[in-house]
């Protein structure tokens, strides 16, 4: 079997606590560059290349506090539940390649759900006003 190895700890990863509902960009910013801290730790285990943080992307958490009142808290609990897939989903593929098993398709798959949720994400910051 040609199964990974991994130096991935969890334990201290900024994506367990959930986020409460505010209006700070920063704790926000926080938040999703550590999801996609986390993405790139998941790309190693699909193989696949890891993706560049574009200024849009880098910029969501601005633009989402910038937004209504309703649309930013969308996006809030979106970070949160796209945290919550990414650490269960990471969490289980951990545990099949520290067994020793393959989990680079499960990984290509978890890799597909956090690029749809992320895109999911910037489609609702961009929406135009009044669209959510």
């Amino acid at each position: 079997m040609n199964a990974l190895s991994h130096a991935f700890d969890l334990s201290e990863a900024t994506i367990l606590p959930p986020i409460e509902q505010e209006r700070e960009s920063g704790s926000l910013a926080i938040r999703w560059n550590a999801l996609h801290e986390a993405a790139d730790a998941l790309a190693s285990l699909a193989q696949v290349e890891r993706t560049s943080h574009s200024h849009d992307a880098d910029d969501l958490p601005r633009r989402a506090v910038a937004a209504d009142p309703a649309r930013c808290a969308m996006v809030v609990q979106g970070v949160d539940d796209l945290a919550a897939v990414m650490r269960t989903g990471l969490t289980a593929l951990l545990a099949v390649v520290d067994a020793g098993g393959e989990a680079s398709a499960a990984a290509t798959t978890l890799w597909r759900e956090f690029q749809s949720g992320r895109e999911a994400l910037r489609a609702l910051v961009n929406a135009p006003e009044g669209i959510a």
